[in-house]
């Protein structure tokens, strides 16, 4: 039976509590520790979770209009670019960055829950 690089790539994840059902813990506090560092609210799965729905993640995305200016603020707080998967990590969390032409829309409106800057849905 072959195994494919993403279901070793999930089981790595799952190990280090990335990504389980309904466990967020350590990319919640990832991004309270981002808040004061990064001026980009978070969109994508946590945003959702934040927001009220049971939804488990593996990665951060970050809504940001400065796709560089938020790169140098996430390596000042330590995060590693890895060109080849074209995302920051930091805790050995996948940080992503998306910009209002990657989402289709533009972002105006952001609230703070329990500590995380999040899009306002």
């Amino acid at each position: 039976m072959t195994t494919t690089l993403a279901i070793l790539r999930r089981r790595l994840q799952t190990k280090n509590g990335i990504g389980m059902p309904g466990n967020n813990d350590r990319i919640l506090a990832l991004a309270r520790r981002l808040r004061p560092l990064v001026d980009s609210p978070a969109v994508g799965g946590i945003a959702v979770y934040l927001h009220g729905v049971s939804r488990a993640t593996t990665d951060l995305d970050l809504y940001v209009t400065d796709r560089q200016a938020t790169a140098s603020q996430l390596e000042a707080a330590g995060a590693r670019w890895n060109k080849s998967r074209r995302e920051h990590t930091l805790d050995g969390i996948p940080i992503r960055t998306i910009t209002p032409d990657d989402a289709g829309i533009t972002i105006d409106n952001t609230s703070i829950i329990d500590g995380i800057r999040v899009v306002t849905l």
